[in-house]
């Protein structure tokens, strides 16, 4: 099973703190219910982009003495900083950073922890508009690179993919577009191409004009887009440019019908083994295509055909998904060039659709092998009897033993997933607490009193009196509130046989948690919810045997809906000694 784990980050900057949500979904490509969302806050970091931008500058100006694929040379002030030790800095307040105590971010960095350490194949997408978050190093934060897991980038919005037209081929067909090769080897990007992908259909496109590019885009149909040469990124208005030959630089928008219509024809994968791809990125994530791999920086000439090499064996040879390829790929630069070139190892960087489910190479290869044995048309009925036998064993077998329970839940869930969407329930009005209304409470000095709770009595007491006007047959309250409550507040509840209080059963691996003090049992309900293996919520529990501290048997839903029914003369039903309904 894939797990989808998104971290978007809303809105914010580094002096104040970003807003971020965490989604954790059973991969939309395999099933359609999202099962959690987080908001979460990011703490302020200023130190971050400073440290960033010293990195920069000197990764930039050690690169004037290499050569590189980018022709225009930056004319920053350079620091004093080595791009070691830059380096070192980055990446140590990087991890501070995103391993803070802070008490906001400390919750929701245990549920992103919560959501890697698991055996499922995890793709981590984080979600930002902001181009200052795509320069740093996401890879080398401690929890991701001690899991094993790449880092993917996607914009806050992407586009909804295009209907998908079935090919028939069983050859994938690359278009390699090798552009201006000033001062670098193009060539050898070709020769690697068409060393590694013996299977593949590659038509290099050399030093070509801008109307025979989109000629092709227009014509003819493609898996893959392929580009060598020089790029960069402007810095006035952030838009990347490649050069296509050496007299011209276009840009994606510049393209986008041809690259849209080529997306709609089954072009699922663009590799821009060029310099500062990052505009370049940002504007490919508009069309819906799903996965871009690009190079975060200047990358050396060595570096980019070292890159490709390893990432081509890892993706065509090894058949290994586009996120493990690439982090095999800079484990390897690591390793093997970075004491040549330091950093080397930052640069590629992928942006995924998480829409679209990211293209292996089999998913290219779209014809059956046609070497393979024909199925026999006519089987001896001894044969059909004895498999049919072997079959029905297995299938029992398994499914005693609970080994089909995955594939029946996501069964389950997408059956559920065709029903037509229901109208919210008028009867029932949901009041929610959430980041402003706690702050609301803050600046009014009304802060809870206990840890588990977001609600100060003061609170709840304005809530009660603006609802009481318009006479709720009953309020269930789904907020722990295992202290007293005000006095004033404790002798309106008590009298009160419409409010609904909550509490906790304690289990494996959730501790008790006290019912509120002083209330009777009958306006109790507890509030556990029965999570499957999958992490995902399918089940409503009705009633449990109470306990000490949490003096009911029936849950906080159930017991709101009885009195509920109670208000209109329902009584509950009676059930005799076999526990059977009378």
């Amino acid at each position: 099973m894939t797990k989808l784990v998104t971290l978007k980050i809303v809105d914010g900057d580094f002096k104040k703190g970003f807003r971020v949500i965490l989604k954790i979904a059973i991969d939309p490509n395999e099933n359609k219910l999202m099962a959690r969302e987080i908001d979460g806050w990011l703490p302020p970091a200023p130190q971050i982009n400073q440290l960033c931008n010293s990195w920069l500058l000197s990764y930039r100006a050690q690169g004037r003495i290499k050569v590189h694929r980018k022709l225009t040379a930056p004319s920053e002030q350079i620091t004093n900083y080595s791009i070691i030790n830059s380096a070192h800095d980055l990446e140590e307040a990087i991890n501070n950073w995103l391993n803070s105590t802070d008490r906001k971010f400390q919750r929701f960095r245990d549920q992103v922890l919560k959501s890697l350490s698991t055996n499922d194949q995890i793709r981590f997408i984080i979600q930002t508009n902001n181009i200052k978050l795509w320069q740093l190093p996401w890879h080398l934060w401690d929890v991701l690179s001690d899991c094993d897991i790449e880092v993917n980038f996607s914009t806050s919005e992407f586009p909804l993919p295009s209907p998908e037209i079935d090919q028939s081929r069983n050859k994938v067909r690359l278009l390699a577009i090798l552009g201006d090769d000033t001062g670098i080897d193009i060539q050898k990007d070709l020769a690697l191409l068409q060393e590694e992908l013996p299977d593949a259909e590659i038509f290099p496109l050399i030093s070509p004009q801008k109307k025979q590019l989109s000629h092709e885009l227009w014509d003819k149909k493609w898996d893959i887009l392929f580009f060598a040469g020089h790029s960069f990124t402007q810095k006035d208005d952030l838009q990347g440019r490649f050069y296509i030959n050496e007299d011209e630089s276009i840009t994606i928008e510049e393209l986008k019908y041809g690259l849209s219509n080529a997306i709609k024809n089954g072009l699922k994968l663009a590799i821009f083994n060029s310099c500062d791809g990052l505009g370049l990125a940002a504007e490919l994530v508009s069309l819906p295509i799903s996965t871009t791999l690009v190079m975060r920086e200047r990358v050396p000439d060595e570096v980019a055909q070292t890159f490709l090499t390893y990432f081509l064996n890892a993706f065509a040879t090894k058949k290994k998904s586009l996120s493990d390829s690439v982090w095999e790929t800079r484990k390897r630069l690591q390793e093997e060039v970075e004491d040549n070139y330091p950093c080397a190892s930052w640069l590629p960087v992928i942006f995924q659709n998480p829409a679209l489910k990211p293209p292996t190479w089999e998913d290219f290869i779209r014809n059956p092998d046609p070497t393979r044995d024909p199925i026999p048309e006519n089987p001896t009925l001894p044969r059909v009897l004895l498999v049919s036998l072997m079959v029905t064993i297995a299938v029992i077998t398994m499914r005693s033993l609970g080994l089909l329970q995955g594939s029946e839940l996501r069964a389950f869930d997408h059956l559920m997933g065709l029903r037509p969407p229901e109208k919210p329930d008028e009867r029932v009005l949901v009041i929610a607490v959430n980041e402003p209304d706690i702050q609301y409470q803050k600046k009014m000095g009304w802060s809870p009193k206990g840890s588990l709770s977001s609600l100060s009595d003061r609170a709840l007491a304005q809530l009660l009196r603006k609802l009481n006007p318009y006479q709720p047959r009953v309020i269930g309250l789904d907020i722990y509130h295992d202290f007293e409550f005000e006095p004033n507040l404790a002798t309106q509840l008590k009298q009160n046989p419409r409010f609904i209080g909550a509490c906790q059963m304690k289990s494996i691996d959730q501790p008790a948690i006290a019912s509120p003090p002083g209330m009777a049992s009958q306006q109790i309900g507890f509030s556990d919810l029965p999570r499957d293996p999958d992490d995902i919520i399918r089940r409503q529990l009705i009633g449990m045997t109470s306990s000490d501290t949490c003096d009911t048997s029936r849950s906080l839903s159930f017991q709101v809906a009885l009195n509920y029914l109670a208000q209109k003369g329902i009584p509950p039903m009676k059930r005799n000694s076999a526990g059977d309904v009378e």
